[in-house]
């Protein structure tokens, strides 16, 4: 819906999700899990133009998904976009606030006692942040690309581990910077070639998705990228040739999900357009 002398936009859309649930084993003696869960969550948002290339945005979304061995309690989860983007000749970016929220996570409480797990919905989480991005063309042959990201992430509770809480969320880096610069040449006997230096840069962080590896960290890293281009033809057909250069000085660090990160590799490749 348009208004304003077309300049608010409003949008508005719902979400439908169906799930059946049926969960046992060969092995177990309880009964099987089962339920069925049928939910609807709204979807609300606009858009304004502030002046020309300039706009002002809001999103709002409700979300759900179905529990294991709780069908018929999903898990649900609210979340708020707040921004601007711009957009020039040369000159494009956005910056963005976000805050969400996930309720009714499947948490198992293991009893030390009886050496049993039972399970309970009492797992709620929450990030909130600022990302931003930036796309500058000073000139025809040069193109930079930036963007950086905050996140402020946070156990709010767990009944199994409750030295979680208070805790970022796992592979959640506070900090995290992205750049990339590209110039290619043109005009010469190196028409079409390009050329491409990158800069990766992420804040220490908990990495793994165990929840009982939460007291682990993983130091800050850098990187340093680069790729080149160039178009050739081969009888009738373009052929595009590149090599990508990741990780230049061969830092050796820890990324997401703790796996470590490739050391220094090179990559050549080349595609034939028919």
């Amino acid at each position: 819906l348009k208004t304003l002398q077309e300049r608010l936009m409003l949008f508005a859309g719902v979400g439908r999700m169906e799930s059946e649930t049926s969960q046992w084993s060969y092995l177990s003696a309880p009964a099987p899990t089962l339920g069925e869960f049928v939910t609807t969550k709204p979807q609300l948002g606009f858009s304004v133009r502030l002046k020309d290339g300039v706009h002002a945005f809001a999103n709002f979304t409700q979300s759900a998904s179905p529990n294991a061995r709780f069908p018929d309690t999903p898990e649900t989860g609210d979340s708020i976009e707040i921004g601007l983007k711009a957009g020039r000749e040369r000159l494009s970016g956005s910056l963005t606030y976000f805050d969400a929220t996930r309720e009714n996570i499947q948490v198992g409480i293991f009893n030390n006692i009886t050496s049993v797990t039972t399970f309970e919905l009492s797992g709620e989480e929450r990030a909130r942040g600022v990302e931003a991005e930036i796309q500058f063309n000073p000139s025809r042959n040069l193109q930079l690309l930036g963007s950086y990201a905050f996140l402020d992430t946070e156990v709010v509770s767990d009944r199994q581990r409750p030295a979680r809480v208070g805790t970022e969320l796992a592979n959640a880096p506070e900090h995290s910077i992205r750049l990339w610069a590209k110039y290619e040449v043109e005009g010469g006997p190196l028409d079409s070639l390009w050329l491409g230096l990158g800069y990766l840069y992420t804040s220490d962080l908990r990495p793994g998705d165990n929840p009982a590896r939460f007291r682990l960290m993983a130091d800050a890293w850098s990187r340093f990228d680069a790729a080149v281009g160039y178009t050739s033809r081969f009888g009738s057909r373009r052929v595009e040739w590149r090599a990508n250069f990741e990780n230049l000085t061969d830092e050796d660090y820890l990324g997401v999900a703790l796996h470590r990160g490739a050391p220094f590799s090179a990559k050549l490749s080349a595609t034939l357009r028919f």
